[in-house]
């Protein structure tokens, strides 16, 4: 099963290089770097959902044969438990499921093979984001970012994102402001920017920063309080 697994990974990494496996990407990045990324996934061969996942699992080993030794632990250790990690991560916060060229769940099939599939991830910080794109990324192809969201510049909370080529139309909203001077194959409409197949995925955007916003919070709930209790001791 793995090597069939590798055949079709080749060929879907050879097939996104001419056009013809894409994804479809829709993420959304928090002020924190959390969020969500939903995608559709066509692949150029029907597959079930143990040859997908089978296919995360060998994006993981490209992740691992990327890092070199750190500290006193040798290669090989450091190899197995960044491997579990990474494992451990995908089995819990990316979900694949097997839909029709309509996007209708295949739901009554166990184990159906479908050409087309809806993948979903849910990431708590950057750290999390880069873990899901290289092994969502490395399933269709060996992914270049080693960092999806970095800090850019001088300019105070200002980061670059970047995830290499979009195999498809690729839409991502930031909570925060997308600079327009910074050059970019990206569309811009406020705080989203899409980005067409083959297009680079690179961009700068602004973090919004919610301090005035939680400070006026606290001193509306902190009125409240205080009003609900001059309240009560009239009443009392």
């Amino acid at each position: 099963m793995m090597k069939q697994w590798k055949l079709l990974a080749l060929g879907c990494a050879l097939l996104a290089l001419t056009g013809c496996a894409s994804m479809d990407s829709t993420i959304q990045i928090d002020s924190d770097f959390s969020g969500k990324w939903e995608a559709q996934l066509h692949t150029p061969e029907p597959l079930s959902k143990t040859e997908l996942e089978a296919g995360f699992d060998d994006s993981v080993n490209k992740i691992i044969y990327d890092h070199k030794h750190i500290g006193d632990e040798t290669f090989e250790e450091k190899q197995n438990k960044e491997k579990e990690t990474l494992k451990q991560f995908s089995a819990k916060h990316i979900k694949v499921e097997a839909v029709d060229e309509a996007g209708k769940a295949l739901n009554n099939q166990t184990d159906a093979k479908s050409e087309y599939w809806k993948i979903t991830a849910s990431f708590s910080d950057e750290s999390e984001l880069t873990n899901s794109y290289r092994i969502i990324y490395g399933a269709i192809d060996k992914p270049v970012a080693l960092h999806v969201i970095y800090p850019y510049g001088e300019e105070n909370n200002a980061y670059m994102f970047f995830m290499g080529k979009s195999y498809g139309t690729t839409t991502i909203t930031v909570d925060g402001d997308i600079k327009t001077d910074f050059k970019t194959d990206g569309v811009v409409n406020g705080n989203t920017i899409t980005f067409e197949k083959d297009q680079s995925i690179r961009f700068v955007f602004l973090k919004a920063s919610h301090t005035v916003r939680n400070v006026m919070i606290g001193v509306v709930v902190f009125g409240v309080v205080v009003g609900a209790y001059i309240l009560w001791r009239k009443r009392g």
